[in-house]
């Protein structure tokens, strides 16, 4: 089963006498038709496969869950499933907790991606912000750890991304994302407030995050920012996935 999407990836079917069945959204033996994306969460496409086609509704965010969702569907049409019965299926997915989950708090959309971070799983999570609907918009991007050397330039190039953005208001969390905010000011982007203190942050939120408002909170695991979304929903913190739970 290979993705279409990626050049390299779709190049390995000339490498094997296996069966090859292939998917993506440009083109592939299982690929999603008509995509449109829900303005408060998800996506609905045309699922096509070798046996037909079938409607499917995502209840998971971002552009990024219907190449996820094509993954799936090819294994299951690779194993003989019908194309409503996958349909069906991909329909009953939600986010795991911390990963992209939609919290409601009354009249306030919170977009939890707290289980870890890194400079592309913050552009898609970027990306996933700008499909809800919602004012004002809010980032909340917390230190990226694990990064090395390259750890500032990164956290700068996030704060450029960030700056390019639909974002009424910039958190930036932690003491390595004094790089980020720096360059997002320098890139004139939002207003950005930029702070090494967890209490300091959740007053902010509180104050900004009036009716209507969406807010995403994204940071690495040893920032611990489900801190910060359990705070905002008086609930407790989400508990960790263990080693089974997936990265």
């Amino acid at each position: 089963v290979l993705n279409t999407d990626d050049p390299l990836v779709a190049g390995l079917g000339r490498l094997t006498r296996a069966r090859v069945l292939s998917f993506g959204e440009a083109g592939g033996d299982v690929r999603a038709e008509e995509v449109r994306l829900l303005p408060q969460r998800g996506s609905t496409f045309r699922l096509r496969t070798p046996a037909g086609a079938a409607e499917v509704t995502l209840r998971v965010p971002g552009r990024h869950s219907v190449s996820n969702a094509l993954a799936a569907a090819a294994v299951g049409a690779a194993l003989g499933m019908a194309p409503e019965a996958i349909a069906g299926g991909l329909g009953d997915a939600v986010s795991l907790p911390m990963r992209l989950e939609v919290v409601r708090v009354g009249p306030v959309t919170l977009l939890s991606d707290v289980y870890n971070s890194s400079p592309q799983s913050v552009s898609v999570a970027l990306a996933a912000l700008d499909e809800i609907a919602g004012s004002p918009r809010i980032a909340v991007l917390g230190d990226m750890k694990e990064l090395g050397s390259g750890a500032p330039e990164a956290h700068r190039r996030v704060g450029r991304e960030a700056a390019g953005r639909r974002i009424d208001l910039l958190v930036a969390f932690g003491p390595l994302a004094a790089d980020l905010a720096a360059a997002a000011r320098e890139a004139g982007g939002p207003r950005v407030v930029h702070s090494t203190d967890l209490d300091e942050v959740v007053a902010l939120l509180r104050r900004e995050l009036v009716p209507g408002a969406v807010a995403l909170i994204k940071g690495s695991r040893a920032m611990a920012m489900e801190r910060i979304t359990a705070a905002l929903s008086d609930a407790a913190p989400a508990p960790i996935p263990g080693p089974g739970g997936g990265a």
